[in-house]
């Protein structure tokens, strides 16, 4: 239909080649198997993160303008310059 692989391989085991020509098709038949082995395991993954962000967070917005680690808390007095310095 598509491709037949048992004829492919057939006459591949049948080709007479020297060494390097083996080596060059079995180099690229792991990197091939490597490649879509990494491609399955990215896409099973990819899966499993979508639906462990999915869920909508709350963000904290802070309490008002400046009101970051810096800022003096609300229950605190305002300290003016003399009483920093003094």
């Amino acid at each position: 239909m598509f491709f037949d692989h048992q004829t492919a391989l057939q006459n591949l085991l049948a080709r007479d080649m020297n060494r390097r020509e083996f080596l060059l098709y079995m180099g690229a038949a792991i990197i091939g198997i490597i490649g879509i082995s990494s491609l399955l395991e990215n896409l099973l993954q990819q899966d499993s993160k979508s639906a462990k962000y999915s869920q909508p967070t709350a963000i904290k917005a802070p309490a008002s303008y400046g009101g970051g680690g810096y800022s003096e808390g609300a229950d605190s007095k305002p300290r003016s310059v003399t009483q920093v310095r003094g």
